[in-house]
């Protein structure tokens, strides 16, 4: 028993990740999360599964996200409530031309090898 909430966002003018925030979250206690949770998805990689704390904001790393709820139906609570929004993500920046290493442009330092290992304590 339980839901699931797919968000995505697919928009080729902007690179945007989606932002889950909780406002609020009770659900049956259980340490292990085994009765009733919630579990967020990055895409398809599981992140977190929360059952009985407010979840931290959670930000996906692109335009697709999963809010899944479970329960057994046995015990129930308030529940949840979240918001859902879509934040523009900075893409890093293109790798240097060859033969500079980045600002300012200019050639990169020629290394062959390392020939001492320093350690501080």
């Amino acid at each position: 028993m339980g839901e699931i909430y797919y968000i995505s966002h697919d928009h080729s003018s902007t690179l945007q990740a989606i932002q889950v925030t909780f406002s609020a979250f009770s659900l049956e206690y259980d340490s292990d999360c085994y009765y009733d949770g919630v579990r967020l998805y990055d895409d398809e990689v599981l992140v977190s599964t929360e059952c009985n704390d407010l979840p931290a904001d959670f930000t996906s790393s692109g335009g697709r996200a999963r809010v899944e709820f479970y329960s057994d139906g046995s015990i129930t609570d308030t529940g949840f409530s979240a918001t859902v929004t879509f934040v523009d993500v900075i893409p890093p920046p293109p790798p240097p031309p060859p033969g500079t290493c980045g600002p300012p442009p200019g050639p990169c330092p020629n290394i062959t090898k390392v020939t001492r290992l320093i350690h501080y304590k």
